[in-house]
């Protein structure tokens, strides 16, 4: 499943208990189709219906086992753990829209964190979990001036939707995108 091998997947996949979140996103739903086309035996996590993504339109919903929950409770990720026997967790679950992040940051700071935390902490209490493999956003880099970005980019803090929540932690109490003190 390496990006642009048009090698036929290797055993490792076959009948391989994987768990998926945010499966109904644009990425999920790609990375389903990945694991489905490779044998893996995959679980989703999903939190709300969403008639028009691609996980529902191309039929790949009814190829799947369903979790239905939120990734923010570790009872419902430790049951899905546990009760299918999971091997290899993709974490793609997030708020990602920025204007919604910019309108409510709590909220998507709680979804985005919390429940990464809730979902790590029910991998470390599943004994069957191998592997665990989390996405993140470009939007961590803010803007660079070089693309692509490279792992040695520093992370960015301009577009970020944290960090419109903040403040300056150097000599004044403004937002961070505010802040005249840098």
């Amino acid at each position: 499943m390496t990006p642009g091998n048009s090698q036929p997947p290797s055993s490792f996949w076959r009948d391989r208990p994987v768990f998926v979140t945010g499966a109904t996103g644009l990425v999920g739903a790609s990375m389903v189709r990945q694991l489905l086309d490779a044998g893996a035996d995959v679980v989703a996590l999903v939190r709300d219906w969403v008639p028009r993504s691609e996980l529902v339109t191309s039929g790949l919903l009814e190829r799947i086992r369903v979790v239905r929950g939120d990734v923010r409770s570790q009872s419902t990720m430790e049951r899905a753990l546990g009760e299918y026997e999971i091997v290899t967790v993709f974490h793609l679950a997030a708020q990602t829209i920025v204007g919604v992040a910019n309108r409510n940051p709590v909220s998507t700071l709680d979804t985005n964190i919390r429940g990464t935390w809730a979902l790590l902490e029910a991998c470390r209490r599943t004994p069957t979990v191998h592997q665990i493999v989390t996405a993140s956003s470009d939007k961590a880099y803010g803007e660079q001036e070089v693309l692509p970005y490279k792992e040695a980019c520093r992370a960015g803090t301009r577009t970020t939707s944290a960090s419109r929540a903040r403040t300056c932690s150097r000599r004044c109490t403004r937002r961070a995108t505010d802040c005249r003190c840098a």
